[in-house]
């Protein structure tokens, strides 16, 4: 940062204060000056603060996962907040464009009244309760009020006015407070509310996602009858259809005209069974059927479901996704699972 003209001037020695209660100060405004209060008041905004550290952690994420290329951006710009530089090519610029500010003869004359000053476009006073701290940095001191921040720079006080400075500025009350815990509680709200809009979504989606469910079938023919047994991850008292059927006998028989329903069609036999401990199953009588090829279908339908189950899968199946979804002849969705087997 570079000053502008008038910086290099000397400024002459500030007069010294003419009682024990007023300090007079002369000097010439420096543009270097004007760009640090940007900066410094940047810094202290906690919006600023909390942006800037919101593009730190999304420059960290983004770096984390690999995106080198997108991870520049929010950092540079997260960084910029958090330094209060965000600002300064702006005011330089604004500054630039108002002829005489930088160079001007200023005068304050402090007291315990307050603060007057003279500039050439400024003839103002301002007392000491408008004023909520005074910050002293290393080469300014800042002055805190409700609608903005002054500075005054410390190179037109002498030692013994500094002094004088500092015990005034005590006696009224306007020591700067550490801001070190109000810095981390505006730390801990960013990273909750990233967090948040991290989760939520994902918790959204969850919620209003499809549920599935995986069932494993196996049907072993011995002699007369076939076992059929499932393990699958449905909750447990999950209430199954479980049937068997000859797939050739059964499409004869409906071409024929019989009925479709399992409880009418004489090549179909089921039974209702429960889920326990991640498992089914069933035995059934086949010693009637030719050989061929039989079929073991097992359906969950949402009719009479506990409430983990309806829950899961919602009291329709409106929540069932995949490719084990199929229309329930009540309107509702259901899941459907079989497996082929060969009747000897």
């Amino acid at each position: 940062m570079t000053d502008a003209p008038g910086d290099d001037r000397k400024d002459p020695p500030a007069e010294p204060a003419t009682d024990g209660h007023r300090i007079e100060l002369r000097y010439e405004s420096r543009m270097s000056e004007h760009l640090r209060l940007v900066a410094w008041a940047g810094r202290r905004s906690d919006l600023a603060f909390g942006i800037g550290v919101a593009g730190i952690i999304a420059g960290v994420v983004a770096l984390a996962v690999g995106d080198r290329v997108t991870f520049w951006f929010p950092m540079l710009l997260g960084l910029s907040f958090v330094t209060g530089v965000f600002g300064v090519p702006f005011v330089w610029f604004a500054i630039r464009r108002q002829q005489g500010l930088i160079g001007a003869r200023i005068e304050d004359d402090i007291d315990g009244s307050g603060i007057h000053e003279r500039t050439p476009l400024v003839d103002a006073r301002i007392t000491w309760d408008l004023y909520r701290e005074v910050v002293e940095a290393r080469d300014v001191i800042y002055l805190v009020s409700a609608t903005g921040v002054g500075f005054l720079p410390k190179r037109a006080f002498t030692r013994d006015q500094l002094d004088a400075f500092r015990a005034l500025v005590a006696t009224k009350g306007l020591v700067r407070r550490p801001r070190i815990l109000r810095r981390i509680a505006v730390t801990v709200v960013v990273v909750a509310v990233l967090a948040a809009i991290a989760v939520v979504p994902i918790l959204l989606n969850r919620s209003l996602a499809g549920s599935s469910a995986e069932v494993t079938l196996v049907p072993e023919v011995a002699g007369d009858t076939v076992a059929v047994s499932a393990t699958t991850d449905l909750p447990d008292g999950t209430l199954v259809v479980l049937e068997v059927y000859h797939v050739d006998e059964y499409g004869r028989s409906i071409s024929a005209g019989s009925p479709v329903d399992a409880e009418l069609n004489p090549w179909v036999e089921y039974e209702y069974v429960q889920v326990v401990r991640g498992a089914f199953g069933a035995e059934f009588d086949i010693g009637h059927w030719p050989a061929g090829r039989g079929r073991a279908v097992a359906f969950v339908s949402m009719y009479l479901q506990p409430t983990q189950v309806t829950d899961r899968f919602g009291i329709e199946g409106e929540k069932l996704k995949g490719p084990n979804v199929s229309r329930d002849p009540d309107g509702g969705l259901q899941l459907e699972f079989d497996q082929d087997f060969s009747v000897p």
